[in-house]
């Protein structure tokens, strides 16, 4: 440790003042993995790799020795993602930015309310409705000694509408899902939507505090691999027998959007998620749009 302790105080004697009042932000390393300073004939460099408690933690700055200048910064904290790479660093002309590869990196759950619907879709149940979805890959960008971030994620989203009462889901002969009542003397118990589907979503997130972060994103659902898209209808009839009546209606789903919003403190947080549409296909199935809100947990930042 005297070898590191001796390095950052070289590195700070040898920098002009003029070159550290430029710096943004003043940064505290304890007990660095690994310290790095370099020099050539007009940049001195200082690289920082691991600190106590996140052996993760990443810093780099650079300053110009002949106009005494800072030309080239990197940052990036709190990346606790076992699973993580840096799949690039990219140098501009006055910071150094990171590109991270990540995988699983989150996990969502939530319940769904829906909205401008048909009145046949009064006996839907929010505590019954809900969703859950999966990262699977994310590309996160840092941008050097910034507190902004994105992120372009790969996720497996699932949904569940349940509606309860009179009313049932039903894929019908003109191929559209539409509204039936339940056999006569029938006790009815559900009816649902289930839908699996990927998920791609563009995110910006900022930065408030060390691990407080607020992050917006605009996701699109698609029709691909894996497809596990169902209605399904369970009730007993009046001799007593229980009847499970399940379609497939994944031909009955396009393309659908959903705009959301998360607020993440130390990698736990709330989410809201908003569809503007049911995504169905047109003349293919009930129009309504939903909220979802529920919890998110993040690995890393």
């Amino acid at each position: 440790m005297s070898t590191i302790r001796f390095a950052l105080q070289s590195f700070f004697v040898f920098a002009p003042a003029a070159i550290l009042a430029q710096a943004n932000d003043t940064v505290i390393v304890n007990n660095p993995d690994q310290v790095i300073i370099s020099q050539n004939s007009d940049t001195l460099s200082v690289r920082i790799s691991g600190k106590e408690g996140n052996p993760d933690f990443r810093f780099s700055r650079e300053v110009s020795l002949s106009n005494q200048s800072v030309v080239s910064t990197l940052q990036t904290l709190n990346r606790r993602s076992p699973l993580s790479w840096d799949f690039k660093e990219i140098e501009n002309d006055d910071r150094t930015s990171l590109l991270e590869l990540s995988l699983f990196k989150g996990f969502s759950f939530g319940f769904l309310s829906t909205f401008d619907r048909p009145h046949e879709m009064d006996g839907v149940k929010f505590f019954k409705s809900l969703e859950a979805s999966f990262t699977m890959m994310s590309f996160i960008y840092y941008p050097g000694h910034s507190r902004n971030w994105y992120s372009l994620d790969f996720d497996l989203t699932y949904r569940q509408i349940m509606m309860k009462g009179e009313m049932r889901f039903v894929s019908n002969s003109n191929d559209e899902i539409a509204f039936s009542t339940y056999p006569e003397g029938a006790k009815s118990d559900y009816s649902m939507l289930q839908m699996l589907r990927p998920e791609i979503s563009l995110n910006f997130y900022r930065t408030f505090k060390k691990d407080l972060s607020f992050g917006i994103g605009l996701s699109s659902l698609y029709n691909a691999y894996p497809n596990f898209n169902f209605c399904r209808s369970h009730y007993t009839d009046n001799a007593g027998s229980e009847i499970r009546q399940v379609d497939d209606i994944g031909e009955k789903y396009a393309i659908n959007f959903a705009i959301k919003a998360q607020l993440i403190f130390n990698g736990i947080g709330i989410y809201l998620k908003y569809y503007p549409k049911s995504g169905f296909k047109s003349d293919h199935g009930p129009q309504f749009q939903a909220l979802g809100a529920g919890l998110v947990f993040k690995m890393g930042r």
